[in-house]
């Protein structure tokens, strides 16, 4: 949007009392309030409230699934056209980030914040607001996470979440080491901390115990997507017939990008129907529109080549008893296998958290689900001093609620650390 469109699509709000499209965004972002600065060309007074509670604003300005959230929830929606919410917050972020202005350097450092994605971000963010000092580790070269290692450019400007990163870790410390794995809540008691925030996301491979995953030629979604934002990816040759197994946004990112890099004929291949794929529908109709194609109920059960990958076997389905998601458990049938030719393979079934390392380091241990067990209010483990959110916590990945845990995160560290002085 340029000014004067926000400007113009600011004033369609009706700013309803009780507002639910703040009832529905996750970041409890006070919506009406912001859209009423835009209204009067204000955007550096809209983005300041903005990030009151989410401090990355511009980002989820570009990711947050609006159809399921703000916007789903305009009262405007129901007669016409609801009020372009994520845009304006975006346009907030564009046209007033320069009169953001910068959150005081904190004391001394009291709060480890391990892993530097959104919620990790967010997290010592809100605790440098508190006047608490926090040290962030994270592994990669890049602090971001998934903002600038997972989501393709296509989806997000890498620049707006830069910047967002670059106001965050002003006055902050920051350690990037591939050692970050060796740490330890012991370790870092020595060292003078007293609390400890895990948001180390998913970033563990999860392949599948499938004949033939150690070929050249497959791959790992994860892997490959923060490959290919960091420029280094190895894809396969142009023209290739690539198959995709998956149904969550990992897939159809894989998907998609190698579609728009390879060209080729790109198949996703999902367990159960489109209505149980996790996939936001936004992403499952953007790479059909490219020209991705989907199979349904279809499992695999073997990467068959020799030297390189040659093709997929699968096994046909059928959708049995809900599972504890709630969905239909895909069921396989007997003698229904197949073979598909293709000339790479890619699991994007998404990845698992470090639990040994969490459970040996931090004494916390992901659950059956795969995720760490909190007080969902305050987001503590059952470890005194350690606190953990984002992907590590919940299920569906949205930048914005990694976000809101960070902030729930700093809120809560702050009271521990006020009762334990």
């Amino acid at each position: 949007m340029t000014r004067e469109q926000a400007v113009t699509e600011a004033s369609r709000c009706l700013v309803c009392y009780a507002a639910p499209c703040e009832e529905a965004c996750p970041a409890y972002v006070r919506i009406t309030t912001f859209i009423r600065r835009i209204r009067f060309g204000d955007f550096g007074a809209a983005l300041r409230k903005i990030v009151e509670d989410n401090v990355l604003a511009g980002t989820c300005g570009m990711t947050c699934p609006k159809d399921l959230q703000c916007e789903q929830a305009c009262v405007l929606g129901a007669i016409g056209k609801p009020i372009a919410i994520r845009d304006l917050q975006l346009a907030a972020h564009l046209y007033g980030f320069s009169g953001l202005a910068s959150v005081p350097r904190p004391g001394a450092a009291r709060v480890a914040v391990i892993g530097g994605g959104p919620a990790g971000l967010a997290c010592a963010h809100y605790l440098k607001k508190l006047g608490l000092g926090a040290v962030i580790y994270d592994r990669a070269d890049r602090l971001g996470g998934m903002l600038t290692r997972g989501i393709p450019e296509y989806r997000i400007a890498k620049e707006v979440a830069e910047r967002e990163i670059g106001f965050v870790t002003d006055g902050l410390q920051v350690t990037r080491s591939a050692g970050a794995r060796d740490l330890s809540l012991a370790g870092l008691k020595q060292q003078g901390f007293d609390a400890v925030f895990l948001a180390t996301g998913l970033w563990e491979s999860r392949l599948p115990q499938v004949e033939g995953r150690d070929l050249p030629g497959v791959y790992d979604g994860s892997a490959l997507l923060a490959d290919l934002a960091e420029g280094r990816a190895v894809l396969p040759a142009e023209g290739s017939r690539v198959a995709v197994v998956g149904g969550g946004n990992t897939a159809c990112d894989v998907a998609l990008s190698l579609k728009l890099r390879v060209g080729g004929d790109v198949t996703v291949y999902y367990r159960r129907t489109r209505d149980e794929m996790p996939a936001f529908t936004h992403e499952i109709n953007d790479a059909l529109v490219n020209g991705v194609k989907f199979e349904y109920l279809v499992s695999p059960v073997a990467v068959e080549g020799k030297a390189r990958v040659l093709g997929l076997r699968l096994v046909r389905n059928r959708l049995g008893e809900p599972d504890r998601s709630g969905r239909k458990r895909p069921v396989p049938i007997e003698g229904s296998e197949f073979k598909v030719a293709c000339d790479a393979v890619v699991f994007a079934a998404g990845g698992g958290p470090d639990a040994g390392w969490l459970e040996r380091a931090f004494g916390v241990a992901p659950g059956e689900a795969g995720r760490i067990p909190v007080d969902m209010a305050t987001l503590a483990t059952a470890v005194p001093g350690v606190f953990a959110g984002g992907d590590l916590v919940r299920e569906k990945g949205l930048v914005v609620e990694a976000v809101r845990d960070g902030r729930i995160a700093a809120s809560s560290i702050a009271d521990y650390l006020g009762e334990h002085k």
